[in-house]
């Protein structure tokens, strides 16, 4: 089975980063592309924890990261870019609830420095839209808490060229 690969540096942060800080998730599109296109190299990095920005910066070393927004710990990893956020909401269901759409909306833990391929998180149905190719969105929240997702949604559409779910569509047409 083919698995994500990390360049030499990023997977050494990585590592890193999992010895300090215990729930750790690889989310967003890397997961997305991986199940949609069994692409496994990758440059742009997502990773969420329950620690809050304060306490992530406290066990990142300091030469590891600049912070560029108020909520999320950017490392500069050679020639990738991983960046950290808190869990939106107070737990990670919560948090994948809070993305744009489902298909963004997968998580993979990592332990040790590994991906946990046995315990992928999708509790609303990503892989089961990936399947019938549909996007869709979990709640109306999600676009008027940010309006450029309906035009991430329409991007995906264009892209991917799956269908949009008859409620997204009304959501996106409301906002």
């Amino acid at each position: 089975m083919k698995q994500i690969q990390f360049g030499q540096k990023a997977q050494n942060k990585i590592e890193s980063l999992s010895q300090n800080i215990e729930h750790l998730y690889l989310v967003g599109g890397i997961p997305r592309d991986f199940y949609l296109f069994g692409k496994h190299k990758t440059d742009d990095i997502d990773l969420t924890t329950d620690l809050p920005v304060e306490a992530i910066r406290d066990r990142v070393p300091s030469n590891y990261f600049q912070s560029n927004e108020a909520f999320t710990v950017c490392i500069n990893a050679g020639d990738s870019v991983i960046e950290i956020t808190p869990f939106k909401g107070k737990d990670l269901n919560e948090d994948l609830e809070s993305r744009d759409l489902t298909i963004n909306a997968i998580a993979i833990p990592i332990v040790n420095g590994e991906l946990d391929y046995s315990r992928v998180c999708d509790e609303v149905g990503g892989f089961r839209d990936i399947q019938y190719k549909v996007l869709r969105t979990m709640r109306e929240q999600n676009f008027i808490d940010d309006p450029l997702r309906i035009l991430r949604l329409f991007r995906f559409q264009s892209k991917l060229g799956f269908d949009i779910e008859n409620l997204t569509w009304r959501y996106a047409v409301n906002n």
